[in-house]
């Protein structure tokens, strides 16, 4: 059964929000590391879904690190792709969690939580 048959929204108003929502933070991509890296998130993993091109996603993530490399999760985000080994992973792992409070101000507790889960 499809999530829009259980009374949940409907599929085209999520689709609506989710494309006013990425052409507003593409306007913004190139100086907003928080938007870069949220894009870029939801971009990696509904890439197939959306149509978009799972390297365009990565990219956006790529950038967000650049933009902000002090930023922890925007470290995590990037770690395979900045050949960090697994200690070093294991390090910044225990880093974002020890610190979790300060990460993801004046965003939802559902934001916060599932990038915790996602970390831990």
């Amino acid at each position: 059964m499809e999530y829009h048959q259980l009374g949940f929204v409907q599929k085209e108003q999520v689709e609506n929000w989710l494309g006013t929502y990425f052409k507003t933070c593409i306007k913004e991509v190139n100086n907003d590391s928080d938007c870069c890296f949220l894009i870029g998130w939801m971009s990696s993993v509904t890439f197939w879904d959306f149509g978009i091109e799972e390297k365009y996603a990565r990219e956006l993530l790529f950038n967000s690190n650049r933009m902000e490399s002090s930023i922890l999760y925007f470290q995590w985000a990037n770690r395979e792709a900045s050949f960090l080994s697994k200690v070093q992973i294991a390090q910044l792992k225990n880093q974002i969690l020890d610190n979790w409070p300060n990460y993801f101000v004046g965003h939802s507790e559902i934001v916060k939580e599932y990038f915790r889960n996602i970390i831990s």
